[in-house]
């Protein structure tokens, strides 16, 4: 009785969700490593797009601002999606890194920030990824 009412309530109310939310997390020892920010910004925003491009997800809007004058080095961007957004963050004076990925489509944004990560090990080998999870959203 308890199995099927679990069951039940997975199926029918727990399991019912409606897109998915990805984050990896990447870091860097700074103190070995010199990675300059502007550069970077700018070729983890072109990852990001490119992996984006070859989905069925479409950019309404983008975004990206290089930080420092009167912030911690690093940078902030954007894609803002059809189907939400993607989005990465970097603190490059403590070596790390932070994507982002949500879409309520039909695409599983986890092969998406796979590609990212692999692109992004690909220009900066040293950048070791520490987190990457992924979780259902919209539950309903």
């Amino acid at each position: 009785m308890v199995y099927s009412l679990y069951k039940y309530l997975y199926k029918n109310i727990i399991g019912r969700h409606h897109g998915s939310h990805v984050f990896g997390d990447f870091i860097w020892d700074v103190k070995r490593i010199q990675v300059d920010h502007v550069v970077l910004s700018h070729n983890i925003f072109e990852i990001m797009k490119k992996a984006i491009a070859k989905t069925d997800m479409k950019v309404v809007s983008e975004s990206l601002v290089v930080l420092g004058d009167e912030s911690p080095p690093g940078f902030t961007s954007v894609l803002l999606l059809d189907t939400s957004h993607c989005t990465s963050h970097c603190y490059s004076d403590r070596g790390w890194l932070a994507i982002d990925l949500f879409t309520c489509g039909p695409t599983d944004p986890a092969p998406v920030l796979k590609e990212i990560e692999n692109e992004i090990k690909k220009l900066y080998p040293s950048l070791k990824c520490t987190y990457n999870k992924s979780h259902k959203r919209f539950h309903y």
